[in-house]
C-alpha cells in the first residue's frame, strides 16, 4: 500500500504534494459520514479515484461529470473510477449516503466485467505463480478459490479462462480435485455470453500437451456451451428498424459496456453497412447516436484496439460502397453515412 501511495504522488498528483492532501482530506471527510462498514477494495477505490480526481481539478477548471449515474473512469481511472457521490461532496459539499451503497453496487458489477480484474486478486495472483509458493500454500489458495466460486459475484468472469488453465495445470501438480471450482465457474457464467468477449475469455496464451490439453479444451467448450456464445452473436437482428431499440439498450447498459471496454468490434461490420445503406436518414442518425452515446468522453485506453480498427472497417466499407455507386440511397443519407464513419 506505501508503494501505491507513492506512486499516486508521482504519477497521478504529477509529485504535487498539495493536491495528494486535498484527496486524503476529501477521502477522510466522506469515510467519516459512512454509515455502514465496505469492502476494502471498494474504500480504497474511493481514494485513489479522488486522488485522480484531484489531480484534474489542479489543471483545469472543474470538469462536469463524465460517466454513469454512480462511477465515472474518465474523472478517475480504469481501476479505481470516480464515484458520483464522491464528485457531488467534492464539488458541492453535499453527500447523500443513500448513494453509496447504489456505487458500491455499480463497483461490484463492473468489476465482474473488468478484463483486468485478476491484477488485484490476491489468491488468483498466488495460483498463478504457484511455481515460486509451497504446495501447502497453494492448496490454501485454491480451497479459498472454490469458497470464493460460491458467490457468483466475486472473481471477474474475465478471470475464467486462466483460471480453468490454472486449475487444469496445478491440479496435475499437486493431484487437486478442481471439479467443484469447475462446476460453479460452468453455473456462474451461464447465459452471459451477451456480456463477455470469447476472444478475450480464452486466449490461446497456455502451452499444453496430452492429458491436460485435452481437460482445458473440454474445460473452455462445457464454459463456452454455458455462456450461449451463438446466442450472443445473433442478438441484433441488423435490421433498420431495430436501431433505435439499440440505441435504448445502450443507454441503459451503458455502465456494462464501458466496463467491458468494447463494443463495436462484436458486431459484423458487413452487416451493418449493408443496414446503413438501407436505413433512412433519421436512423443513421439514430444509429450516430448509438456511437456517441458510447464513445464521446471515452480515451483511448478505455476500448479494447479490436473497437478502433473495426471502427476504421466501417469507414473503409462505407467508402468503397459510395465508390462503386452501385446503391439506391439520397444524397442526404450519403452524408449521414459519412458522419457515422
Amino acid at each position: 500500500m506505501i508503494e501505491e501511495f507513492a506512486l499516486a504522488v508521482k504519477g497521478r498528483c504529477y509529485k504535487n504534494f498539495r493536491t495528494f492532501i486535498f484527496a486524503t482530506q476529501k477521502t477522510v471527510d466522506i469515510f467519516s459520514k459512512m454509515e455502514e462498514d465496505y469492502e476494502k477494495d471498494f474504500l480504497k477505490s474511493i481514494y485513489f479515484g479522488i486522488i485522480s480526481f484531484s489531480a484534474k481539478i489542479k489543471r483545469e477548471d472543474f470538469p462536469e461529470w463524465q460517466g454513469t449515474k454512480y462511477l465515472s473512469t474518465i474523472l478517475g481511472s480504469n481501476w479505481e473510477p470516480l464515484f458520483k457521490f464522491c464528485y457531488d461532496y467534492i464539488r458541492w459539499q453535499k453527500l447523500d449516503v443513500r448513494e453509496i451503497l447504489k456505487a458500491r453496487d455499480a463497483f461490484e458489477e463492473m468489476k465482474l466485467y473488468d478484463k483486468h480484474a485478476d491484477r488485484s486478486d490476491e489468491d488468483l495472483q498466488k495460483l498463478f505463480n504457484y511455481a515460486v509458493k509451497t504446495e501447502s500454500e497453494v492448496r490454501d489458495v485454491l480451497k479459498n478459490i472454490e469458497r470464493r466460486l460460491n458467490n457468483p459475484d466475486d472473481i471477474g468472469f474475465y478471470s475464467y479462462g486462466k483460471l480453468a488453465a490454472y486449475l487444469v495445470i496445478v491440479g496435475h501438480v499437486i493431484e487437486f480435485d478442481y471439479g467443484q471450482c469447475k462446476s460453479r465457474m460452468i453455473e456462474n457464467i451461464r447465459g452471459k455470453g451477451n456480456d463477455i468477449s470469447s476472444d478475450l475469455l480464452f486466449l490461446p496464451m497456455y502451452e499444453l500437451e496430452g492429458e491436460e490439453k485435452e481437460e482445458l479444451k473440454t474445460f473452455f467448450d462445457d464454459l463456452a456451451e454455458s455462456m450461449n456464445f451463438k446466442a450472443s452473436k445473433n442478438d441484433f437482428s441488423y435490421d433498420v428498424n431495430d436501431i433505435k431499440g439499440l440505441y435504448g439498450f445502450v443507454i441503459e447498459e451503458k455502465n456494462k459496456i464501458s466496463g467491458n471496454h468494447e463494443f463495436i468490434c462484436r458486431y459484423d461490420v458487413e452487416q451493418l453497412v449493408e443496414m446503413l445503406f438501407h436505413a433512412s436518414s433519421e436512423q443513421i442518425e439514430d444509429f450516430r447516436e448509438i456511437l456517441f452515446a458510447v464513445y464521446r468522453y471515452a480515451g483511448k485506453a478505455d476500448f479494447v484496439e479490436a473497437d478502433v480498427n473495426t471502427m476504421k472497417e466501417i469507414l473503409e466499407l462505407v467508402q468503397e460502397k459510395l465508390n462503386l455507386q452501385n446503391y439506391d440511397i439520397d444524397k442526404i443519407q450519403i452524408k449521414c453515412a459519412l458522419l457515422v464513419g
